[in-house]
């Protein structure tokens, strides 16, 4: 909406969501390097002071992407011309680089995990560990493809980083409320099935503090209903809610006339701030170098999961919208909600896999990391795919006429 000499509000309104998303990420990061530096004066080095420096990278990470996107929002409203990243030289040497960077930050930590120096080492490295798969990813899931000009990527980037995020947990939040809500009406109204979760709150309470999360899952696990509950949830529940609200940036776009491939490059972005924000969280606390490494490299995979889906569900929302190919919709979101599923299914599975016995179980844990590698070579192979089809066409050069020079 424009008025009063094409005063652009919905700028304006860019301008203060990034700048309160950038200026309180780089406030919560300071306050968590306060409170690791604190830690170190104290002589406190444990993992728990990683953990907090980690994490002061990772938000001022988020931060510092919030802020391209008022600087472009106030050069908009300033009228000044608007400089393009995507058109800087050397852009496809920076996209080469980023594997190698990644690579060398991996070894750097292998090296310094369990050494003194890691609560110095780690937490610099961090936002390149935890960054830069992901913006190695979106880079070539969205080559030769743009959303719009710099204003719109940087506002989607920032919408997604803040808005997204809050609206995601809430809901989820709200939704674990309900079904804990169910629970106790069904426990209330079963009394016999008291005396069970009685007698598990016994068991966990006669072990040692260092045992007692083994055995209380142990122990819970058993329920005939817990793990098929767990599985719905994780699998079904939530691969629902987060593809429908982790293209929330994007709905705020419908009103422009997207394209088919404007709305998959918006999704491939809205996946990225999204698989990013995961990642700080799962990053963050140190144990050991192999599960820690491991796990870094388990966070691509999942960041391919996410860019993947959302693009598609981008994709399916616009086709949807300027289109009205709304089979389309069904199809890409019923699709990204299948591998996000399927992904997560596998990975509760290889988890409750270490806490049962039978043989049934033990084959599903050692098919499982078979399972996510097939929904990870899928994912990389549909963002091929997606991109090459959604190219631009190449303009066919002029032919010049019989008896001229070209």
């Amino acid at each position: 909406m424009a008025s009063r000499a094409g005063f652009h509000y919905p700028t304006l309104a860019q301008l203060i969501l990034s700048a309160c998303g950038g200026l309180f990420g780089l406030f919560a990061a300071a306050l968590l390097l306060l409170m690791g530096g604190m830690n170190l004066v104290s002589g406190n080095t444990t993992s728990q002071t990683t953990s907090l420096l980690n994490l002061a990278g990772g938000t001022a990470l988020v931060g510092l992407l919030c802020l391209p996107s008022a600087v472009y929002a106030m050069l908009r409203l300033l009228e000044r011309p608007l400089p393009d990243w995507r058109r800087m030289p050397g852009i496809r040497l920076f996209a080469i680089g980023l594997p190698v960077l990644w690579g060398m930050a991996l070894v750097l930590a292998a090296v310094v995990i369990g050494h003194p120096a890691e609560t110095f080492v780690i937490p610099i490295i961090y936002p390149v560990v935890v960054g830069v798969p992901i913006a190695w990813l979106l880079l070539i899931a969205g080559r030769g493809l743009l959303l719009g000009g710099p204003q719109r990527r940087w506002g989607t980037v920032s919408l997604s980083l803040t808005g997204t995020l809050i609206t995601v947990l809430v809901t989820e939040v709200l939704v674990l409320g309900v079904l804990i809500l169910i629970f106790a009406f069904w426990l209330a109204a079963n009394p016999d099935q008291m005396a069970y979760f009685q007698n598990f709150a016994a068991v966990v309470e006669t072990v040692e503090a260092q045992d007692s999360m083994d055995v209380m899952l142990r122990q819970l696990f058993q329920y005939s209903g817990v793990v098929p509950g767990l599985i719905t949830l994780a699998a079904v529940i939530i691969p629902m809610m987060e593809e429908l609200i982790k293209p929330l940036a994007l709905y705020f776009l419908l009103g422009r006339r997207l394209t088919p491939a404007q709305g998959f490059v918006g999704g491939l972005i809205c996946g990225a701030c999204f698989a990013l924000t995961e990642s700080i969280g799962s990053l963050s606390q140190v144990a050991d170098s192999s599960s820690w490494i491991m796990l870094a490299i388990g966070r691509s995979g999942t960041a391919l999961l996410h860019i993947t889906c959302t693009g598609l569900v981008g994709w399916g929302v616009v086709s949807a919208f300027t289109e009205r190919r709304w089979g389309r919709f069904f199809l890409a979101f019923l699709g990204a909600v299948a591998l996000h599923g399927t992904w997560n299914a596998a990975t509760i599975a290889q988890s409750v896999s270490t806490f049962m016995d039978g043989a049934l179980w033990k084959t599903l844990g050692a098919l499982s990391p078979v399972m996510l590698g097939i929904v990870a070579m899928s994912n990389l192979i549909i963002l091929l795919v997606m991109n090459r089809r959604l190219q631009p066409p190449v303009e066919a050069p002029a032919v010049a006429p019989a008896g001229m020079d070209a």
